[in-house]
C-alpha cells in the first residue's frame, strides 16, 4: 500500500500533464502522507524492517524540523555570499513533490537501506569511526545521485552531502528514519521559499 500510493502521485506531480493531473496527484499525496504517517512503527515485514520507519516524540519532530529550516537558511545564506543559485525554482506541483514525496524516497533509500547496510559492514570492523564512516559514505552516494540534476554547482553538490551527514546522524541518533524526512522536507521548504519570495 505504501508503494501503490507512492508511484502515482509521484509520476502525476513530475508530469507536465494538465493541471488537473496535478490535482489529481496533489490528493494522492495526501493519500500517501496520510498512510505514510499512520503506518509509522509497523513497516516490520517484505524487507520495510530496514528502513527503520518508527514513530518519535514531539520534542525529536520539533528538532528535526528547526534542524531543516535553520540549515535551509544556512545554504540561502551561503548561496547570497558565494554568488552562487541554490534555491529551487519549482511550479507548485514540483514544490509538492520536492517537499513531500523526494525526501521520502530519498530517505528511505538512503538512510534506510543504504545506511543499514553500511552500518551493517561497518559493524565487524570494530574501527572506533565506522558508524560516522557508514555516515559520510551514505552521505556521498547520496550527493553523486544528484549529479545528473541539470546546472547543478558544486555548492549546491557540498550543501547535499553536507545534509545527508546531517541526515544520517538523526536516523542514528532517533532509530528512525522519519527524522531524517522531517529534516529533509523542511530543508526543501526552506530552499522554496527562499525562491518565492525572491531570496
Amino acid at each position: 500500500m505504501f508503494w501503490m500510493l507512492f508511484l502515482p502521485a509521484f509520476s502525476a506531480l513530475a508530469s507536465s500533464a494538465a493541471p488537473r493531473r496535478h490535482v489529481a496527484g496533489l490528493l494522492e499525496v495526501c493519500g500517501f502522507l496520510l498512510v505514510s504517517i499512520s503506518s509509522l512503527g509497523r513497516l516490520r515485514n517484505l524487507g520495510l524492517e530496514f528502513v527503520a520507519w518508527d514513530r518519535i516524540s514531539w520534542r525529536a519532530t520539533v528538532r528535526c524540523v528547526l534542524w531543516g529550516i535553520s540549515t535551509g537558511a544556512g545554504a540561502v545564506l551561503l548561496s547570497k555570499f558565494s554568488h552562487q543559485v541554490i534555491a529551487l525554482r519549482p511550479d507548485w506541483n514540483k514544490a509538492v513533490l520536492i517537499v513531500l514525496l523526494a525526501p521520502v524516497l530519498e530517505e528511505i533509500v538512503c538512510r534506510g537501506y543504504l545506511l543499514t547496510f553500511l552500518l551493517y559492514l561497518a559493524k565487524p570492523t570494530g574501527w572506533p569511526f565506522a558508524r560516522m564512516a557508514a555516515v559520510i559514505a551514505a552521505a556521498v552516494i547520496f550527493a553523486a545521485a544528484h549529479v545528473g540534476n541539470a546546472g547543478i554547482t558544486w555548492l549546491q553538490l557540498s550543501c547535499i552531502g553536507a545534509m545527508g551527514c546531517l541526515y544520517g546522524s538523526l536516523r542514528i541518533k532517533y532509530g528512525s528514519t522519519a527524522p531524517a524526512v522531517l529534516a529533509h522536507s523542511t530543508y526543501n521548504l526552506a530552499l522554496c521559499l527562499s525562491s518565492w519570495l525572491g531570496m
